[in-house]
């Protein structure tokens, strides 16, 4: 074999690998912004429901983690020149810095304190738009559904109770109560700080015979059973 024909055929067989790997995918890459130091059963939620989806870290995506940061902000920004495929926001702040940071990444968030229209980041529940979906429990459009549910536990309900935090749900007090007089229902506005205060609510709506009860926050609704 001639001296260039050798250099031919060694060049061909280190070229090919080289062509295949440079035209395999890209691992995608998830940013995780936290603001708060985040519990190991958290990071392992976050990976066994993207393991449910088909998705193993370190295999077949990949996760920037940006726990606790000095600065939301520059950390947000941070994964943004990234351009990471998404970003997990773990809280009401490490959202609003990731909604602030871009508006083309798509943002999955857990706020359980804010009403994400209020807050800009969906237009309505119906149309959201924009990049950003999520858990909110804050939902003032909801009040009319948890109140119907509660008709239908309970037909003859009456008398409710609203439990939630002062100043916190306040926007979610007047939602509830405006919707329990579309149902002919009496509303009572209870506000509550920690659990012991909650329980202590229940018991005393229990001797006014409310008959059902709405948490704000967590949000939840469930009927109230005498003891």
């Amino acid at each position: 074999m001639r001296r260039r024909e050798f250099i031919s055929v060694i060049v061909s067989a280190t070229a090919w690998p080289l062509a295949a790997r440079a035209q395999q995918p890209v691992m995608p890459v998830i940013g995780f912004l936290a603001e708060v130091p985040v519990p190991p059963q958290m990071t392992a939620a976050f990976r066994r429901g993207m393991a449910e989806l088909g998705y193993v870290e370190g295999k077949n995506f990949a996760t920037e983690y940006r726990l606790r940061p000095e600065l939301l902000s520059q950390a947000a920004a941070d994964l943004v020149r990234l351009n990471v495929n998404a970003i997990f926001a773990a809280a009401p702040a490490a959202l609003a810095a990731v909604s602030n940071a871009t508006t083309g990444i798509p943002v999955v968030g857990v706020d359980l304190e804010s009403d994400p229209i209020a807050k800009g980041y969906v237009k309505s529940l119906g149309r959201p738009g924009g990049n950003v979906t999520g858990m909110f429990l804050d939902v003032p459009e909801l009040s009319g559904k948890q109140v119907g549910l509660l008709k239908e536990i309970v037909p003859r309900l009456s008398r409710l109770a609203i439990f939630g935090v002062p100043g916190l749900n306040a926007l979610q007090f007047a939602a509830t109560e405006t919707a329990a007089r579309t149902f002919a229902v009496d509303a009572e506005i209870t506000e509550v700080l920690t659990p012991a205060d909650f329980e202590g609510a229940v018991d005393a709506a229990i001797t006014r015979h409310v008959e059902a009860g709405i948490l704000l926050h967590p949000l939840s609704c469930s009927p109230l059973r005498n003891k």
